[in-house]
């Protein structure tokens, strides 16, 4: 990751979302990050120094490789799964969007069997947009808060912003406009068309290429409505018990339980 990527007037807000892994790493700092999502590096960490120190150790802290079996992500932090899965959002929209998106613009736009299916995968491609920001400014924000707060009895989990039920539930509901199998309908008619059954072998690279991110977004989506959603809601309901119980989580420091 280059160092660019952040600076000392880099909020929090900003490195948590681009690099979700980072939230293990500020435990010694308390709830303050977590209170003043908006406040800059420089105005959480109170030095240069400790600002740089900070981003040197974020350009060399490797995105986590899925594990063998995908409930094994059970066994590592909440943080591993979402640096993980906001990795693969990097990869969509900076590698293989543009890639497809310049296969079907370098094809004939005059073409109108093509023309039609390059207008579905861009409006496929505004849907997952869409989600995808949903989910890194308000889902996976949400889950690393209750992550910390599970260790951390200065975190307050923010109920009020609403149960992630709703949010999950909501978004299952919405999930075909951009779904693996709107892209699977797509390769179907693009093998209906001329410039397929002519044997063009742009045709032919551009259905695999959309094949291949098929078979990614499934993985992705199976990630997280097989991992992630559980996992967060799993959290949810032990906070919300703990407040009921009138219990708080241990704080993480001082290794002291909070009445």
């Amino acid at each position: 990751m280059p160092a660019s990527m952040f600076s000392p007037d880099t909020t929090m807000h900003h490195v948590l979302r681009r690099r979700p892994r980072l939230a293990d790493h500020l435990d010694v700092f308390g709830a303050e990050p977590w209170e003043r999502p908006q406040a800059t590096l420089l105005e959480i960490f109170r030095n240069r120094e400790t600002v740089e120190q900070f981003i040197a150790m974020a350009e060399a802290l490797p995105v986590p490789d899925a594990p063998p079996r995908p409930e094994a992500w059970h066994e590592r932090p909440a943080s591993h799964l979402i640096d993980h899965l906001t990795q693969q959002h990097r990869d969509f929209f900076h590698v293989t969007l543009p890639d497809i998106a310049g296969l079907f613009h370098d094809w004939d736009s005059l073409d109108p069997e093509i023309t039609e299916l390059r207008d579905d995968f861009d409006r496929f491609a505004a849907a997952l947009r869409r989600e995808v920001e949903q989910e890194e400014t308000l889902l996976f924000p949400r889950v690393l808060r209750y992550d910390v707060c599970l260790r951390d009895a200065r975190i307050n989990p923010e109920f009020n912003g609403g149960s992630l039920r709703i949010a999950v539930a909501y978004r299952r509901s919405q999930v075909d406009g951009f779904s693996p199998e709107q892209l699977a309908r797509i390769v179907n008619r693009l093998c209906e068309t001329h410039a397929w059954r002519d044997g063009n072998t742009w045709a032919d690279l551009l259905a695999a290429r959309l094949e291949d991110f098929r078979a990614q977004l499934e993985g992705h989506e199976t990630l997280e409505s097989d991992v992630l959603y559980p996992m967060a809601l799993e959290m949810e309901t032990a906070l919300y018990n703990l407040s009921i119980a009138g219990v708080k989580a241990p704080v993480s420091e001082e290794g002291v339980e909070a009445a």
